[in-house]
């Protein structure tokens, strides 16, 4: 996921920040440097997986994804009240669902 979303947030950060209502009409650099932390994630969990880490490892790369996750969720949530042409509700509620399972995969690999 990491990945996706690092490339999602840079090579394609005008149609991202079109999508979220945020287009600057020029480059979002904090877009990117967001996408940049997304890359990071990523290419831990390539090593940690390659390298046979084990579980705890993983699970808690996925903890650190889904708490990321579920807090720009909420930040959307929050925004769509002071603008409502932020995203759609149903996208939003999407990535509520879509952290919480990650938060649920990491606690039941967790010691």
């Amino acid at each position: 996921m990491g990945l996706l979303s690092f490339v999602r947030h840079t090579v394609f950060h005008r149609s991202d920040a079109l999508r979220m209502g945020w287009d600057l009409g020029k480059r979002n650099d904090f877009q990117i440097e967001v996408g940049f932390a997304n890359l990071a994630w990523g290419v831990v969990a390539l090593i940690a997986s390659s390298l046979d880490w084990g579980t705890t490892t993983l699970g808690s790369l996925i903890l650190l994804f889904g708490i990321y996750l579920l807090q720009a969720a909420v930040l959307h949530l929050f925004e769509r009240q002071r603008n409502p042409q932020h995203l759609r509700a149903g996208s939003q509620l999407i990535n509520v669902a879509f952290a919480v399972c990650l938060l649920w995969f990491a606690f039941s690999v967790l010691p």
